[in-house]
């Protein structure tokens, strides 16, 4: 939802953007949803949990004929996508073996040269995994009327399941991180507002696993149907960030959405500098 903001006192003023809830032909439903760009193929939103495209063969035959869905435009842009995709792991692919390559040449040149290779090598074998296993909100009202006015508080926390797999027969301690993000309901603001650093082993016979609970978000609107008027403070959950270090080497980072995960790099930087300032 988008928000026009006004300060009053405490309170910030909001006055929402039109949005409209979007159900799939699967039931999955998108509360108070923006659709923010049309493809030839589907349409993409910006809902409460951050931005989906969903397909036309997905949704209901009025979002075909409200946005003049063609099948066979839609199936062609649709490969044409798929096969940049394709074209960009060959890319990838490509670029991984000539690193390869060149780090085989530099480890030869020493001993020292060529731990430091091998260890590189080994690292990079973990692969890191992860994926949300509970989503809570909880709201209440410290009043409300008949005619849609009402104060309300909603506390939002997430649980997320974490697993460290070794595809080359080492064993290490790992250091995970997870990062929580929120979005500031009366800005486009997204942040850090919590971090959590775990413990996980791994070996060659049995995968680290480990489980955490997201802290609580909160955030209180306050709606005056009578004066057609909104006020808002705090923030909604955006997501999470999860990356794991051996020895001060990462191998691997993992986010809930496309949105933050474009984002990741800048907001662990951004949190670590105001971290930094806290401590000293």
């Amino acid at each position: 939802m988008r928000f026009a903001v006004l300060s009053i006192g405490a309170l910030i003023f909001l006055s929402p953007a039109l949005g409209e809830d979007i159900e799939t032909l699967n039931h999955d439903v998108y509360k108070n949803a923006t659709i923010s760009r049309v493809e030839p193929d589907g349409i993409v939103i910006t809902h409460s949990a951050g931005i989906v495209k969903i397909p036309f063969s997905e949704l209901p035959a009025e979002y075909a004929r409200r946005f003049n869905y063609d099948k066979s435009k839609g199936e062609k842009f649709a490969s044409e996508q798929a096969e940049a995709q394709r074209q960009l792991y060959l890319k990838t692919q490509d670029e991984r073996q000539i690193a390869n390559a060149r780090d085989a040449e530099i480890s030869a040149k020493s001993g020292a040269e060529a731990d430091a290779f091998l260890k590189r090598k080994a690292i990079a074998s973990f692969v890191l995994t992860a994926k949300e296993t509970g989503t809570g909100d909880a709201s209440s009202d410290s009043w409300k009327t008949d005619y849609g006015s009402y104060d309300r508080q909603t506390t939002q926390n997430k649980k997320i399941a974490i697993q460290v797999h070794d595809l080359g027969g080492s064993t290490a301690d790992c250091s995970v991180d997870i990062y929580f993000v929120g979005k500031s309901f009366t800005q486009n603001v997204h942040f850090i507002y919590a971090h959590q650093s775990v413990a996980v082993r791994v070996g060659p016979q049995f995968e680290g696993k480990t489980e955490v609970v997201a802290p609580a978000l909160d955030s209180r609107v306050l709606n005056l149907a009578a004066l057609g008027e909104q006020y808002a403070a705090g923030a909604v959950m955006e997501g999470w960030i999860v990356t794991g270090q051996i020895e001060g080497q990462r191998f691997g980072l993992v986010a809930s959405n496309g949105l933050v995960a474009s984002n990741a790099n800048g907001l662990i930087t951004e949190f670590e500098r105001r971290e930094k300032e806290r401590r000293q």
